[in-house]
Order: C-alpha cells, then sequence, then structure tokens
C-alpha cells in the first residue's frame, strides 16, 4: 500500500512560481524529479546536472522556531545524491520574512524524534535533522 501525498495544488503552484524565479537567479533549468528521488529537483545546465534542489515553503518567520526541521530520510537522500553526483543538493526554504539555503550535504544539525502531529498519520512521527538557522545564507 502506497503512503498518502499531502501536496496540494496549492503547494505545487508556490513551488513553480519559487521554481522559476530560482531559475532566473541560478541562471539553470530546474527539472523535476521523480519521487523516487526524495528531492525536487536537478539543477541543469547544459543538459549537466549542477545541484540537487528541495524547495519548502513555510508560513511563518524565520525566527519563529530555533531551528530549522526536515526529516532524516531526506538529509539522507540529499547527501547520497550529492555524493553520488559529486555536486550540492540544496535546501531553499521560503519563509514569510525571507528566504534561504543551505547544503543538505554538508550542514550541521541534531537529530530527534519528531515531525506532524495535525494530520494524525502516524507516519509522520520520525527521526528529524534540526538544522540551526546560521546554517542559511539568506537572501530576498
Amino acid at each position: 500500500m502506497s503512503r498518502k501525498i499531502y501536496e496540494t495544488q496549492g503547494d505545487l503552484d508556490r513551488e513553480h512560481e519559487f521554481k522559476q524565479e530560482l531559475e532566473e537567479k541560478l541562471s539553470c533549468s530546474l527539472v523535476k524529479l521523480p519521487i523516487r528521488y526524495c528531492l525536487d529537483f536537478a539543477a541543469v545546465r547544459n543538459k549537466k546536472v549542477v545541484a540537487f534542489v528541495e524547495i519548502k515553503h513555510r508560513t511563518n518567520n524565520i525566527d519563529a522556531y530555533p531551528t530549522y526541521m526536515i526529516s532524516l530520510a531526506k538529509l539522507q537522500a540529499a547527501k547520497r545524491l550529492s555524493e553520488d553526483g559529486k555536486v550540492p543538493s540544496f535546501l531553499v526554504v521560503q519563509w514569510t520574512d525571507i528566504r534561504g539555503t543551505t547544503n543538505l550535504a554538508t550542514c550541521n544539525f541534531f537529530i530527534e524524534m519528531g515531525g506532524r502531529t495535525d494530520r494524525e498519520d502516524s507516519q509522520d512521527i520520525e527521526p528529524v535533522a534540526h538544522i540551526d538557522l546560521s546554517e542559511f545564507n539568506k537572501f530576498t
């Protein structure tokens, strides 16, 4: 049995809009990856993958929490992609007040059990990585 996908059309629309802005800023194409890769996009220039990218949208200011929490499984996938592809794997977050990016393959973090509790989905509680906000390069 496959797991329910919670991504909404609104999520996809925000991702697409942010994706277009990032393509201009980074001078590359962001190609959507199949779900088995765990990250959202491959950043491509002249057919060559130059990075992997995970895009997140948050409905709070950056200082609402002391760390950014992400699934340990996603962080592990990012590290594997970076190691195997010899390219960085970036997490790009759009908070309500600022944007930030960090390299998931090299950032510092600590692990706790955590996750979402608002969907009553037992699969949402898992090992999570907490990335200190100082690990993010902020931009607008």
